[in-house]
């Protein structure tokens, strides 16, 4: 996952979201977890986020567990997380 977060991000525009869509994930360990986090870090740098989509409950709780909600910009699992873009997380 991070090496295709990192391609993603060489070909992103500098201001514009990464979009990572989450559906069929079930589970996510403190790995893929750091991996996003990394992630967020390095679009915020750009002035710019990591946008969330299609998150399941499951890890809509481990989000919520760790205090990484707010970091990202979330859709649920089962809306078209492509349709309408996430808000930006609050800034800090």
């Amino acid at each position: 996952m991070e090496r295709a977060l990192e391609a993603a991000e060489a070909g992103a525009a500098h201001h514009c979201p990464l979009v990572v869509d989450l559906r069929g994930v079930e589970f996510m360990d403190s790995s893929g977890l750091r991996t996003l986090v990394a992630a967020s870090l390095r679009a915020g740098r750009r002035g710019t986020h990591v946008a969330l989509r299609n998150v399941g409950p499951e890890l809509g709780r481990l989000l919520e567990i760790t205090g990484l909600r707010d970091q990202f910009g979330l859709t649920a699992a089962g809306t078209d997380g492509l349709a309408q873009p996430a808000a930006a997380p609050p800034s800090a």
